[in-house]
């Protein structure tokens, strides 16, 4: 729907500043989170972790839980592996920038990227035991309002990025 489309277009523009970042800073940091924003709008469009989701619930068998689905443990198990890869190239992109202390963007987008999963999965997952019109509501208000902050950070970090490279050419 609408919202969803708007959704895309926020996180694929927080995408593009953060790219525009990584090529003119060499930052893999900002690379990696180009890369990772431009996954959840592309997931979201192609519906990737529900495909992922029905595939690991059909290899394996995977039942009915309480009111969950085998389709939402598949799910599940499917941003858990997403999970592990982001986070593994996490903190290499950040070891490579920083060594050990993580970046100010990184700071800021792990709280909001986190916030943005709590919607995106587990809103998702557990949504089906609210009235569909307050999951909606819920799931995709909440999706919405985290990426405006997601773009804000994005824009807000490419903008001091450049303004810090060119006082230092300066």
């Amino acid at each position: 729907g609408v919202a969803q489309f708007y959704g895309w277009v926020k996180a694929g523009a927080a995408a593009f500043l953060l790219f525009g970042a990584w090529r003119r800073f060499h930052s893999p940091t900002a690379g990696l989170w180009a890369g990772a924003l431009a996954y959840l709008g592309i997931d979201d469009a192609l519906r990737l972790h529900e495909n992922l989701g029905s595939f690991f619930a059909n290899a394996f068998s995977i039942g009915e839980v309480g009111p969950l689905r085998g389709q939402d443990i598949g799910e599940l198990i499917a941003y858990g592996l997403i999970l592990v890869i982001a986070v593994t190239a996490l903190v290499v992109a950040e070891w490579r920038d920083r060594g050990a202390t993580p970046s100010v963007l990184t700071q800021l987008m792990i709280p909001a990227v986190g916030l943005f999963l709590f919607f995106a999965v587990i809103v998702d997952t557990v949504g089906g035991v609210l009235p569909e019109v307050v999951q909606i509501a819920v799931e995709d208000g909440g999706e919405l309002l985290v990426l405006t902050g997601v773009l804000v950070i994005s824009l807000i970090w490419s903008h001091q990025a450049i303004d810090l490279a060119e006082a230092s050419t300066s």
